[in-house]
């Protein structure tokens, strides 16, 4: 993910640098999850997942809407997010989404990009047992997902 020039690329150490998709929108996102099957999903552009055709390098809204945010589970755009982070696939194939702006950990699902709420607290920060905040040491980046299949 070039955030510098709006741009998906990928790097081989034979042939180079390639451009995936430079279609991407002009609010790139931050985070970018690969399957290994090569499906392509990046967070951010507003408040949309988006999925990425690497064989066409063609842009589309897995799930939230680019214009409009809030907290809201459903089927495709029919959902809402706020700053969606960070993305990663679970071992299912299905798209974990780090949900900054509503302090939620989401899924969607593959098989109907079906957006449900696994954790967290619509509104507010979590916080760890004996009251303080936890899960973020300040400022977007430091919101990172990563899903361990062993």
């Amino acid at each position: 993910l070039d955030m510098s020039i709006k741009k998906i690329r990928t790097l081989n150490v034979t042939t180079g640098v390639s451009t995936i998709s430079s279609d991407y929108c002009s609010t790139c996102g931050e985070g970018i999850a690969i399957n290994a099957d090569g499906t392509t999903i990046v967070s951010g552009g507003y408040h949309a997942v988006h999925l990425i055709d690497v064989a066409t390098g063609a842009v589309s809204i897995l799930a939230g809407q680019a214009q409009s945010s809030g907290m809201k589970n459903g089927i495709g755009t029919d959902s809402l997010f706020v700053f969606p982070v960070s993305v990663a696939f679970m071992p299912t194939g299905d798209v974990v989404v780090g949900d900054q702006g509503n302090h939620l950990i989401r899924k969607i699902s593959v098989h109907d990009a079906n957006v449900m709420t696994l954790a967290g607290g619509a509104g507010s920060p979590a916080t760890n047992a004996g009251g303080g905040r936890c899960g973020r040491r300040g400022g977007r980046r430091s919101w990172r997902s990563s899903w361990n299949s062993h």
